[in-house]
Order: C-alpha cells, then sequence, then structure tokens
C-alpha cells in the first residue's frame, strides 16, 4: 500500500471515531449530509417524471400506456437492484457502491439528455434506476454500521430527505420543464451528483480490508433463479395490465402467471429466498399489513402520476401549476407525517390507520362526484 493511500485510510479510520463519539456532532452532521445527499436521487426521480410525461408522449406521439412504461420499469428495476447491490456492496465495498451509483446517474442522465427516441430514453431511465438504486442501501447500511447512538434518529433524518424529496419532485419537475421542456429534469441530477460525491469522497469512511470472496459465492447467496423469475413475473404481468386500456394481450398474462408460480416455487425450496415467502404462511398478521399496503400504495400512486396528466390533458393546466396543485397531494404529506407519527406513539396504530381510511376514502368519493370536471380561476392558468 502506497504511504498516500495509509494517510487517506487513517484519516477515514480518524473520522469513524469522530463519527462514533456522541460529542463530535460536527463528523456525524457531515456524514449524514453525504449519506443523504446521494440517496435523494431515486426518488426525485422517480417522482420528477410524473410532469414530464404528457410532453414526452406528446412528442413521442405515443399512448398513456406506452409512456407508463418510463414508471414501471423504474420501480421495477429499483425493487431487484436494490437488493443485490446491497449485498454487492457488503463485499466489494460500500463507499465504492455509492460512489459508482453516482456516476452512473450523472451518465444516464446525459445519455437522457440526448435522447431522440423513446426506447433510448426509456434505456437510460433504466440505467438511472441502476444507479440511484445502488446508493440507497450502502448510504443505509454505512450509517447503521458507524453511528451507534441514536442511530435511530440518523435514519430518520435520510427518510425525511427522501420522502421531502419524492413530495417536491412533481413541482420541482414542472419548474423545470416549464424552463427547459422535459429534458431538463434530468439536469437537477449534475450538481446534485457533483455534490455528492464531493462530500462522500471526503466525509464518507473508507471500507474496511477485508479477505475478498470470490464473485462466483456472492452471486450464490444472491438467489439470482428467484431474482429473474420475479423479475419476468412482473414484466409481463405489468404488460398484461397496460394493454387492457388498448389491445389485450392474453399471453403475456398467462406468462407472467407461470413465472410467478415458478418464483413462489423457487422461493420455497430454497435456503437463500429473494423473498421469504414462508414468512408470510407462518404469520398471518404481517401478510395483512402487507396486502394493507399494498392496496393503500396502489390508492396513492394512481393519485400521484394520475393527476399531472389529468391537469395538463382534460383541465389543460400549464405544467407548472400543476407541479404546485401536486403539492396538496405529496407535499401536505411531509406536513402530516410527523404530526402523525407522534399520534401513534401516544394512542397505537389503529385509529390513525382508520382515520387515514377514512380521508382517503372521502377525498375520492368528492374528487369524483363534485371534482372531476372542476376548474380554477382563469387568472391562475394565465
Amino acid at each position: 500500500m502506497t504511504s498516500q493511500a495509509k494517510q487517506s485510510r487513517w484519516r477515514s479510520g480518524r473520522l469513524v471515531n469522530a463519527i462514533a463519539r456522541t460529542g463530535n456532532k460536527h463528523a456525524r452532521t457531515w456524514f449524514l449530509i453525504a449519506a443523504a445527499s446521494g440517496t435523494m436521487l431515486n426518488p426525485l426521480n422517480s417522482s420528477m417524471i410524473s410532469l414530464a410525461l404528457h410532453r414526452i408522449q406528446t412528442e413521442f406521439q405515443l399512448s398513456f400506456t406506452t409512456v407508463s412504461w418510463l414508471i414501471s420499469s423504474f420501480y421495477l428495476s429499483s425493487a431487484v437492484v436494490q437488493p443485490v447491490l446491497g449485498k454487492i456492496g457488503d463485499h466489494f465495498g460500500r463507499k465504492k457502491v455509492f460512489l459508482l451509483g453516482l456516476l452512473i446517474v450523472a451518465a444516464s442522465s446525459f445519455g437522457a439528455l440526448l435522447s431522440t427516441t423513446f426506447i433510448l430514453l426509456l434505456v437510460m431511465r433504466l440505467f438511472l434506476s441502476v444507479g440511484s438504486s445502488s446508493i440507497y442501501p450502502s448510504a443505509l447500511s454505512m450509517v447503521r454500521e458507524h453511528i451507534k447512538d441514536n442511530q435511530a434518529s440518523a435514519l430518520a433524518a435520510i427518510s425525511v430527505v427522501t420522502s421531502a424529496a419524492a413530495a417536491l419532485g412533481p413541482t420541482i419537475g414542472g419548474a423545470l420543464i416549464d424552463w427547459g421542456d422535459w429534458p431538463a429534469i434530468f439536469t437537477v441530477n449534475f450538481p446534485i451528483v457533483f455534490i455528492s460525491i464531493c462530500l462522500g469522497w471526503f466525509f464518507l469512511p473508507a471500507d474496511p480490508r477485508h479477505e475478498k470472496e470470490p464473485f462466483a459465492a456472492i452471486l450464490s447467496k444472491l438467489d439470482l433463479p428467484g431474482i429473474l423469475l420475479f423479475a419476468f413475473g412482473m414484466s409481463f404481468f405489468l404488460w398484461f395490465l397496460l394493454s387492457l386500456d388498448t389491445a389485450i394481450h392474453p399471453l403475456s398474462g398467462i406468462l407472467g402467471l407461470v413465472f410467478f408460480a415458478g418464483f413462489l416455487w423457487r422461493e420455497l425450496h430454497t435456503d437463500t429466498p429473494f423473498i421469504d415467502i414462508r414468512l408470510f404462511r407462518t404469520n398471518a398478521a404481517l401478510s395483512l399489513v402487507f396486502i394493507q399496503f399494498i392496496i393503500l400504495n396502489i390508492f396513492n400512486y394512481t393519485l400521484f402520476f394520475g393527476l399531472p396528466s389529468y391537469f395538463q390533458d382534460e383541465l389543460h393546466y400549464s405544467v407548472t401549476l400543476s407541479g404546485l396543485l401536486m403539492l396538496f397531494l405529496s407535499g401536505f404529506s411531509v406536513v402530516i407525517s410527523p404530526i402523525t407519527g407522534k399520534w401513534i406513539d401516544r394512542t397505537g396504530v389503529i385509529h390513525p390507520l382508520l382515520t387515514g381510511g377514512f380521508c382517503m376514502l372521502i377525498g375520492a368519493v368528492l374528487f369524483t362526484l363534485f371534482f372531476s370536471r372542476g376548474s380554477i380561476p382563469a387568472s391562475a392558468t394565465a
């Protein structure tokens, strides 16, 4: 090892010791800022696209079903890539994976800016998903490893940053699109990536030295067959669902069910499952929680990605105004979440859960019956 490398590792060791000491809030703060700056890229890019769908659909002359693959593929890729790269980061170095993810985000954002076809744009979005998804598990693992005191507060701080990025994404996207059309939503990644690389390089602890495990041995622990079966099953099933609005593709639905059946069989018979299906079979309460979580997310994301297109297509609002209106949905969640958290601490989950479900139901009924053809004063759209 060179003297420069030894000096760099010594400084990183000092940083880890400084972070571990509760009194050194300065080192802890910069460490958390470095971690959070990268983790915000995934939720920001997953939500900004909601305001750009209308423009992309118009420019490439696509149906909404086709353009919505920009959303579906991003989330599907994130679901598959995060656990895989999290495991790879454990063996090859979390800081390395964190910084590599930032570089992939920068490269894919630049490619998206130059995309002249929808297919190229979709591929760049997939790479963007891979890069941003590799950052999140690496950052959280480093926080769990190096921050022992008040660890929950540290993780909560990162959660607040990611939630705020997702909530403000549509509004930021609307302003950027009004300035430079849909490619502009990718430009915001460059300053964030630059700042995050600088902070990560200096304030994230160096990866510890350990005996490198053969790459084949690492892959054997990842349940690659289960991951592939899950990815193919979700892709074909999404294809089937998206075809319901146009020409139905029954073959895609059948293939989706076949791959899902193979996935279930695989997960029940392997020692290292991608998703532990047996846990749902033995814990009915947990299964109900996950079912409820899925239903609520379907409701939320239907509004989150449907409303911007509705504002622009049906009500003919400007993209900037559409982004501002999304604050009533996404921005309000940032305000209400900490209040609900304190409520849950005092009374438990039942009353807040029932109240939230009731409010969602009332909001959906009111929107359907009274506001689906609503308008706002013309002066506001000018």
